[in-house]
């Protein structure tokens, strides 16, 4: 549930193709949840400062890491993600992957941590 503005803030408005204001707010991915459950207010914040103003990139790579963490246990995935349905080439993932994906090229130690 998308119930904390600063994560959709961070995460929906600036990373994810799918994010439509004010539609859909009961549904989250499981990115947001996985930033939702773990990160800080003061981590939320500075990753904002950070990658608040960045756009969804026009293709992405997979990333095993990322797919563990977070794709293996969303609720989108049977039926509702073209990513992780098809090939590599094409679709995006979604907001959540889209920033670990930033946040683990960065080299963030948070996030790395929870990779392990």
């Amino acid at each position: 549930m998308k119930d904390r503005p600063d994560l959709v803030g961070l995460v929906c408005r600036p990373h994810c193709r799918f994010f439509r204001p004010g539609e859909k707010e009961e549904l989250s991915c499981a990115g947001y949840d996985e930033i939702a459950r773990r990160a800080a207010a003061e981590t939320i914040a500075r990753w904002t400062a950070r990658f608040g103003g960045e756009v969804p990139p026009p293709a992405y790579a997979h990333d095993p890491r990322i797919e563990r963490l977070i794709c293996d246990r969303c609720e989108f995935r049977a039926d509702g993600c073209d990513f992780m349905a098809g090939p590599p080439a094409g679709p995006v993932p979604c907001g959540g992957y889209v920033l670990l994906a930033r946040l683990l090229a960065a080299g963030d130690r948070e996030v790395l941590g929870w990779l392990k």
